[in-house]
């Protein structure tokens, strides 16, 4: 594959004059891992100016869409608009679920019938359910540029493109420092506490990969790595802080989707309620932002469903299905 450099002009392989490029931005997806490990984060507008700018390198930008659920979201639209990118509204879920990678998809399909003479497609996204349109563009006869963040970016999908841009380095920002070990033994759990109680109360029920892959961040648990996010869990259920338990999964007729809820009867969860909705707390309770859940396939963390809440369950959290620990994904 060849190099993400991006600095030049005029891209190798991609002649400017006759090549028409389509921009496909999954916002939904791009700002979770802008939050979660981008410092400083760059503002929407950085965003759309250094997207368009990167897409033109590539050719002459035919058309340019940003999918996201702009009725929830802090963002306004217009800002994107203006910049010459067209949101695209995609609300999500009752139970939070995130459908800008399907109607993405959907577009991107019919654009390839409707405008076949678009040359390349730049899918802005770390999502790896997008590895089936990479190859389907590719058989087309269509160029693909992937562009995300590369601590969020499967290697399939990075290996299914003719081109990967690390999101990291075309905004120029750094990502978080490593992380630091967690001193267990002194953690305050209240942050944790009370996210799980106003999602439980916000969502029909909390889905475990939801909390781990989509929900917890250093704003609300101090923590950013996955694989202490996940022993976070792990720790959270040894202790009984929360009970796992499973939700028939009716809409999409698959497998029991595995949740968890407060034990209120436990008595660290008493207590932090207690002062909290006594307002006797120190600090504010850390706001809650819901996050849509997205499903990931492919070999990045979280990508599988996680099993029944049974003493398996457990075990299973300290592997694939709540992503391996350390894996590199590049």
């Amino acid at each position: 594959m060849s190099s993400d450099r991006h600095d030049s002009q005029q891209e190798e392989g991609f002649p400017r004059p006759k090549t028409r490029v389509g921009l496909f931005l999954d916002y939904e997806n791009i700002r979770r891992s802008i939050e979660h490990h981008f410092s400083p984060p760059p503002t929407p507008q950085v965003l759309c100016e250094k997207l368009f700018e990167m897409a033109g390198k590539f050719g002459h930008v035919l058309m340019a869409n940003a999918y996201g659920d702009w009725s929830i979201s802090t963002t306004d639209p217009r800002e994107f608009r203006r910049r010459q990118i067209e949101p695209r509204l995609v609300l999500t879920k009752e139970n939070g679920d995130d459908r800008t990678d399907i109607t993405l998809s959907l577009d991107a399909i019919e654009t390839l019938y409707r405008q076949p003479e678009l040359d390349v497609y730049v899918i802005v996204s770390g999502d790896s359910d997008f590895h089936d349109l990479l190859q389907r563009l590719r058989r087309s006869g269509k160029r693909v540029v992937v562009c995300g963040a590369r601590s969020d970016t499967g290697r399939e999908l990075i290996r299914g493109a003719d081109r990967f841009i690390a999101l990291e380095e075309l905004m120029g920002v750094r990502t978080g420092r490593a992380a630091q070990p967690v001193e267990w033994e002194t953690y305050d759990w209240s942050g944790f506490i009370i996210l799980i109680r106003d999602l439980d109360r916000k969502l029909n029920f909390v889905g475990l990969r939801y909390v781990a892959t989509k929900v917890l961040n250093p704003h609300n648990c101090g923590l950013s790595d996955r694989a202490q996010k996940q022993e976070l869990l792990n720790r959270a259920i040894d202790q009984k802080i929360i009970e796992p338990y499973q939700v028939e999964n009716i809409e999409e007729g698959g497998e029991p989707v595995s949740a968890c809820r407060l034990n209120t009867g436990h008595d660290l969860v008493r207590e932090v309620l207690s002062r909290e909705e006594g307002g006797t707390t120190s600090s504010p309770a850390p706001e809650v932002t819901i996050e849509p859940e997205v499903p990931e396939t492919t070999d990045a963390p979280g990508e599988a469903e996680v099993p029944a809440p049974t003493r398996s369950y457990h075990s299973s959290v300290n592997g694939d299905d709540l992503g391996r620990p350390g894996e590199n994904t590049d």
